[in-house]
């Protein structure tokens, strides 16, 4: 078995900086929920850095945009599955 994996570069979220924030970086992790096909289907905010700036708003519509590889089973087949990721925010 194998879980799903993000298909990105470095900066998956770049473009996402959110407009109200007054820190110059954040950091967001995110657990993602990821269908057979590569889409993000839901995400969970587990951890936003610094708070109330809209960085877990901002990663959780960057998650929603990106295409990850889908988890396989034993079988090798795509199935649903569940990823965590650490998404970084730097105004510029």
């Amino acid at each position: 078995m194998r879980g799903p994996g993000l298909l990105a570069t470095s900066s998956p979220c770049r473009g996402y900086f959110p407009a109200r924030a007054t820190a110059d970086h954040g950091t967001v992790r995110i657990q993602v929920r990821v269908d057979a096909s590569g889409h993000a289907q839901q995400s969970y905010l587990l951890l936003e850095s610094p708070l109330a700036q809209g960085f877990g708003a901002a990663a959780r519509a960057c998650a929603a945009a990106l295409r990850f590889s889908p988890a396989i089973d034993a079988r090798g087949i795509a199935i649903t599955g569940e990823t965590k990721l650490e998404l970084l925010f730097d105004r510029s």
